[in-house]
């Protein structure tokens, strides 16, 4: 590691046992957990690793598109209300409390009810992955059940911080330390990719969404289009790195951990641009969470301390500076021409003049899902995995291209 490099650095202790987070292996303080975890992180040729399922080892992917859906708009907001209003309870019965004694009482009793939301959200979660695992719920509805939990565990996490607080205040170091582990159990719910379909489902935009499930864990990838330049955003989640009663390896030390990172992310910690270490939870179950810009966008890496394997992770990468491998076929004076990086990897569609080399505006559908208009520029999507089946039409004219991407 270059010694020149800057490091942020931050704590976060709770002092709480991760409860009701997944658990991976579990052993005695010292041991190494042993239990193979669900994902891995692999390379990609000349921008960053990636935390994926092993080869071979995806049991379900596909793609959807996600637009307004009264039904998962509705059931996210009355969950909202109903959050809401256990909130506005909860802060109605500590003011009417009379004594530090019913203050405590009260707290611990909404401490319990939060905790019983939070273990319902969880599980929610999990089953819908694995009913999506199984080929029993398609994407769709795999993907409105992660938004709406994902838009209650907001709505929660302001409560529960709320409460946190009043705990601390009144000298309830055990409780308060059990609201920041719920705290923390609720960020997880919380995601880029799961904003972008709540979004979707509300009717401010339609988005495209890849999907791959492997065991308990879970990929989700999208392409934002709002802004200057479209951002390819993936977010991965590996149930099975997370260990309890483990000792951190790293020793409280994110310094040490990022030594860790750098085995796992080369590319990564050799062209970043500025990184910060946050450890988050107890020895016996701490997570180490990085964030790291590099020239093509900006990772986010949750280190268990206990496995020494990434528990989550996000990426956020400018598509304009992905390396790509351009495939192309012109028919007549039409020219299509791709951008193709790898199954669930950034994917630019162009049509072109072949004449006068102008991008042109032509309707888009990949394996026959139509995808949206060029509008005369380069439109990014997310690539499928296997047959990609490319089709252009520019007045009343189609050019296609089939390859195969894994």
């Amino acid at each position: 590691m270059d010694g020149s490099r800057v490091v942020a650095v931050a704590f976060l202790l709770c002092v709480a046992s991760f409860a009701g987070l997944p658990a991976g292996a579990t052993t005695q303080e010292g041991e190494m957990a042993t239990q193979e975890q669900g994902l891995t992180v692999v390379s990609d040729e000349n921008t960053s690793e990636y935390l994926a399922p092993p080869e071979g080892g995806i049991d379900r992917s596909g793609q959807q598109n996600i637009s307004i859906d009264v039904a998962g708009a509705v059931s996210a907001n009355a969950g909202e209300v109903q959050l809401t209003y256990l909130r506005v309870s909860t802060q109605r019965a500590y003011r009417d409390a009379q004594t530090d004694a019913e203050r405590r009482a009260m707290v611990n009793e909404s401490a319990r009810k939060y905790a019983e939301r939070v273990d319902r959200f969880e599980s929610t979660e999990q089953r819908a992955i694995e009913r999506y695992r199984l080929g029993e719920i398609s994407e769709r509805e795999l993907l409105r059940t992660l938004s709406v939990v994902s838009q209650k565990a907001t709505t929660l996490s302001d409560a529960v911080e709320q409460l946190e607080t009043r705990a601390s205040n009144l000298g309830m170091d055990e409780t308060a330390a059990r609201l920041s582990t719920d705290q923390v159990r609720l960020a997880r719910l919380d995601s880029p990719v799961r904003n972008d379909i709540g979004a979707a489902l509300d009717g401010e935009r339609t988005v495209r969404v890849h999907v791959e499930s492997s065991g308990d864990a879970l990929v989700l990838v999208t392409v934002e289009r709002s802004g200057v330049e479209p951002t390819y955003v993936r977010e991965a989640h590996n149930p099975s790195a997370k260990t309890v009663n483990i000792g951190d390896r790293y020793n409280s030390s994110p310094l040490r951990a990022l030594d860790r990172i750098e085995e796992l992310y080369p590319w990564v910690i050799d062209n970043d641009d500025g990184i910060s270490a946050t450890a988050i939870g107890t020895s016996q179950v701490r997570v180490y969470r990085f964030i790291v810009a590099h020239p093509h966008g900006q990772l986010e890496a949750h280190l268990d301390g206990g496995s020494g394997n990434i528990l989550r992770e996000v990426q956020r990468k400018n598509v304009g500076r992905v390396p790509t491998t351009t495939i192309e076929t012109t028919e007549g004076d039409l020219t299509l021409r791709l951008n193709t990086t790898r199954a669930g990897g950034p994917l630019g569609i162009s049509t072109i003049d072949d004449t006068t080399g102008e991008r042109l505006d032509a309707r888009v559908t990949v394996n026959n899902d139509r995808i949206g208009s060029t509008g005369g520029r380069e439109l990014w999507t997310v690539a499928p995995r296997g047959t990609v089946a490319v089709n252009v039409t520019h007045n009343g004219r189609t050019v296609t291209i089939q390859t195969n991407l894994e």
